[in-house]
């Protein structure tokens, strides 16, 4: 898989983990949250204490915009009709393909 550049190692290896093709390779897949907690890439959360709620969030909550005001960004990006493509040979072998996805 490619990842961004500017992407942590920790990051990057936790998604190869959870993203793995065989579910009992995947990381948590011994029916624990444990082992994925313990991943560097949570390293610095605190389980017990955002458990407890005592953790504040990263980022005050946004108001909520209307949805036509929302959308108004996306249609300089996409067109109404346009369906998104994907290259679906990177989930070749998987159980399960979007074939409503244009192929890219």
């Amino acid at each position: 898989m490619d990842f961004p550049e500017d992407m942590s190692l920790a990051a990057v290896s936790i998604l190869e983990q959870l993203l793995m093709k065989d579910p009992k390779q995947r990381l948590g897949s011994n029916g624990s949250f444990d082992t994925i907690r313990q991943h560097p890439f949570f390293k610095a959360i605190d389980w017990k204490a955002l458990e407890e709620k005592r953790v504040k969030p990263p980022e005050k909550e946004k108001v909520a915009k209307k949805p036509e005001e929302d959308n108004k960004r996306f249609s300089k990006v996409l067109k109404v009709d346009s369906t998104p493509s994907i290259n679906q040979n990177l989930f070749h072998g998987f159980t399960f393909i979007n074939y409503g996805v244009k192929r890219g």
